[in-house]
């Protein structure tokens, strides 16, 4: 038995002449511009914030979206990496006993105080963590309305260990 040749229809390799939602159609004499190149080095912010700037002199920027590799958001900010270190610092002294801070460190969730920042976080983690984790893992294992009730109970309505878990 012989087949028919199938007829293959090929349109514009990047989608150029389809309109429909995702390809919002231009405006009388505008095109929509996307720029199709890897971002510059460094702060990921700033190189997006360049390079709409930069495809806005071209025509008006519909979408933006951006892609990268998983080592491209990990440049840190000088600034946060000063802090970083100056807290560090700050710590080793206050582990020998050479420095102490004028108050206690206090958690806050439960309003411990403990004698150095590295006592604070070690208390969180052991403690406030652990007992979020298991809560976590019972909703996990629920259903339905039991699910619901157990999150407006103990998951959603834990601001304190929210706002100590930021700070």
């Amino acid at each position: 038995m012989l087949r028919k040749p199938r007829r293959v229809v090929r349109g514009d390799r990047h989608g150029a002449n389809q309109t429909g939602p995702l390809r919002p159609q231009a405006q009388e004499g505008r095109r929509p511009v996307g720029p199709r190149q890897q971002a510059p080095r460094g702060p990921p912010y700033q190189a997006a914030m360049a390079l709409k700037r930069v495809a806005e002199r071209f025509g008006d920027v519909v979408n933006i979206s951006a892609y990268a590799n998983r080592h491209a958001f990990v440049h840190l900010p000088q600034w946060v990496l000063e802090e970083r270190r100056e807290r560090r610092r700050l710590d080793m002294l206050e582990r020998k006993g050479a420095s102490s801070p004028l108050e206690p460190y206090v958690c806050g969730v439960c309003g411990r105080k403990c004698k150095t920042n590295l006592d604070l976080k070690k208390h969180f983690r052991q403690l406030h963590e652990r007992e979020r984790q298991k809560k976590l893992n019972r909703m996990r294992s629920l259903k339905g309305k039991k699910r619901q009730r157990f999150k407006e109970r103990f998951i959603s309505g834990n601001l304190k260990y929210e706002e100590a878990a930021k700070g």
